[in-house]
């Protein structure tokens, strides 16, 4: 099967990271895959196979790159086109008509619309006139969608609820970890953390990873960490990204005394070694629809906690047998936190989210399409 990605960027970010591990998959089970980025610039272009060719149509937005994405359609004529971000989604809805009616195009919804669209959105890239003109492309460009992919039964609601799409058109397929190359990502490398001081020999070593941005709420982890250094003196706080808010956070960090204990090193392309030699994980996002990043702390059994926020994240942790992991503040520090994932919980993770088991339903559902469109 020809199958054609179509993203925004490479630049690091879930729904970029999702369309680059669905590609992997994709191409690892015999496929022919042709990813299209409008930019193809950036850090996650260095984790795609080989066996994928990369076409960057060169255009600073998805808008922009339309005309261009119909030339590249009809010159290569995949047998089905899978969009990824609800932009993509919605601008590839619209320009249906463009597209041969014999290809199926399947857009994967990786946001929870609901929290986007509401008024007290923390997405700071989203204005009121881009919020409302979001709105409109999705409720005109989804219907024309073939069939769409939610990462979590949540996610389904909200499309339901801004896509005008009916039920029967939608799924839910959970996001694609590799397993595998997680494990031997933590394998070959060596503990990436300083080695400990004798100050810090009964300290926990703490983890944040992701886009430093305000919707990932990283100040959280630091307002809180003062009192994990009053039960476990020498604790240090690391964070793993980039973003518009690492000066904000460092100024944080700064005025609560924390910077001799909280480290930015900044984006790696191998979280998951930090991961594997964390002490405890942390998400405290204001909301996640379903998030990548606790699947691969799962992945690399590093202990986890999670506040209990919008979106998928109950979902995907009450599946696991995980939801004592779930709490509603980070100031108590409990010691059971820290405590190793069960076994049976890894397993569970492994046959939910690895990747073999989702581009399997995904060639399902590409199947169903084509055979529809051939009807």
């Amino acid at each position: 099967m020809r199958v054609l990605c179509f993203v925004s960027t490479l630049r690091v970010g879930g729904a970029e990271r999702v369309a680059c591990n669905l590609a992997n998959a994709f191409a690892a089970s015999g496929n022919e895959v042709i990813l299209v980025a409008s930019n193809a610039k950036g850090p996650l272009r260095e984790s795609l196979s080989s066996e994928i060719r990369v076409i960057d149509l060169n255009c600073s937005r998805a808008l922009y790159a339309l005309p261009q994405f119909v030339s590249t359609v009809s010159r290569i004529r995949p047998d089905v086109i899978l969009t990824i971000g609800t932009h993509v989604n919605a601008l590839c809805g619209l320009i249906r008509g463009f597209i041969p009616l014999h290809i199926p195009v399947i857009g994967r919804e990786t946001s929870p619309l609901n929290h986007i669209f509401s008024d007290d959105s923390v997405e700071e890239c989203i204005g009121p006139i881009k919020k409302h003109l979001l709105q409109t492309l999705v409720s005109w460009g989804y219907p024309k969608l073939d069939h769409i992919v939610c990462e979590s039964n949540g996610a389904v609601d909200s499309v339901l609820s801004h896509g005008r799409v009916d039920k029967s058109k939608i799924q839910v397929v959970y996001n694609p970890v590799s397993f595998r190359h997680i494990t031997s990502s933590i394998r070959y490398e060596k503990d990436p953390f300083p080695p400990r001081s004798e100050r810090e020999a009964t300290g926990k070593r703490i983890l944040l990873v992701g886009r430093l941005a305000k919707v990932k709420a990283f100040a959280r982890a630091i307002r809180a960490f003062p009192s994990l250094l009053i039960k476990y003196p020498g604790s240090t706080l690391t964070i793993v990204g980039q973003g518009e808010e690492e000066d904000a956070l460092k100024d944080l960090a700064r005025s609560l005394g924390l910077l001799n204990c909280t480290h930015f090193v900044g984006f790696d392309s191998n979280p998951w070694k930090w991961m594997g030699h964390a002490d405890l994980f942390l998400l405290c996002s204001e909301y996640e629809n379903m998030p990548n990043i606790l699947v691969e702390a799962i992945a690399s059994e590093c202990p986890l906690i999670a506040l209990r926020i919008p979106g998928g994240v109950d979902e995907m942790l009450t599946q696991v047998g995980l939801e004592s992991r779930i709490v509603d503040s980070l100031d108590s520090w409990e010691s059971e936190w820290f405590d190793p994932l069960p076994d049976r919980a890894v397993s569970i993770a492994r046959d939910l989210f690895d990747e073999t088991t989702a581009s399997n339903r995904y060639f399902e559902i590409m199947d169903n399409c084509s055979r529809a469109r051939a009807a």
